[in-house]
């Protein structure tokens, strides 16, 4: 039988809520997303995407001494895809890239 699970963490730095989904499918282990709220450009939005890409997306942040929100605006202005997508892909390359 299909459910699902809500899971409540601790506020992000910076003030947004954050909240971890897991749903179980017949038989398959549960894979925990985290919903993410922030401010971009004014306007509040939020995104879903799995831990590992939410503390990768940090990382980057604070790797390029930037606030988490302007890094996220920053991919959101050139996305052609949802802002989750957007942000996966974003880290790939990112993590793929040449290093010079």
């Amino acid at each position: 039988m299909a459910g699902n699970i809500c899971i409540k963490y601790l506020p992000p730095s910076g003030g947004g809520r954050t909240r971890a989904f897991a749903s179980r499918e017949r038989g398959r282990s549960a894979k925990l997303t985290g919903k993410h709220s922030l401010t971009i450009a004014g306007h509040a939005t939020s995104l879903t995407v799995e831990p590992i890409f939410w503390e990768a997306l940090k990382a980057a942040a604070e790797t390029e001494n930037k606030p988490l929100a302007a890094l996220v605006a920053e991919i959101d202005e050139a996305r052609t895809t949802n802002l989750s997508s957007a942000i996966r892909v974003w880290l790939y390359e990112r993590a793929t890239a040449p290093r010079h």
